[in-house]
């Protein structure tokens, strides 16, 4: 048992109409349902849902999380002129592969890559020195599932603390 991959990406956004027309018009998906509060997009086999809450800041955060789409290196070039010219940058791009940060209009953060985790690893293993350590998948060793707090149901649930009695008023 072990998750298969990421099933969808949910966005809180201050405005629907703009984001929709962001993901939609800008990054090319697929707008596949839309009401009141939300939407349902496609990015190739991400399900991306867009969902309006008005409490959003706008403003990027201050750390590295990002969201990272792929892109074809054959479409990279010309969607990269289309977005960065109606999005703004938020860091140049130093690793390996083409690719593109650019904040959506809720201030998070994206990127557009033309890489996968293979390249990426090719990539640190021609670098000697890197200080990465990378495992090849033939010699990974399969997740420990036999561990006590796995209920067997795909759920995990820590171990419970031992059941105190009651107090009893002294005589």
């Amino acid at each position: 048992m072990a998750v298969r991959g990421l099933n969808h990406l949910t966005l809180a956004v201050g405005d629907l109409d703009r984001s929709i027309a962001f993901y939609r018009d800008l990054l090319g998906c697929t707008l596949r349902a839309r009401w009141h509060e939300g939407a349902y997009l496609e990015a190739g086999t991400l399900w991306l849902c867009l969902s309006l809450d008005h409490r959003v800041a706008g403003v990027p955060a201050a750390d590295y999380t990002h969201f990272a789409f792929d892109v074809s290196p054959r479409d990279f070039e010309a969607l990269a002129r289309r977005v960065s010219a109606a999005a703004p940058i938020w860091k140049d791009n130093r690793s390996e592969g083409a690719s593109l940060y650019v904040l959506d209009p809720d201030g998070h953060k994206l990127e557009l890559h033309t890489g996968s985790l293979e390249s990426r690893l090719a990539a640190y293993r021609a670098r000697s020195g890197s200080g990465v350590e990378i495992f090849d998948a033939a010699q990974l060793e399969p997740a420990n599932h036999d561990c006590p707090e796995a209920t067997g149901d795909g759920n995990y649930s820590p171990p419970l603390p031992a059941p105190q009695s009651p107090e009893r008023p002294q005589a």
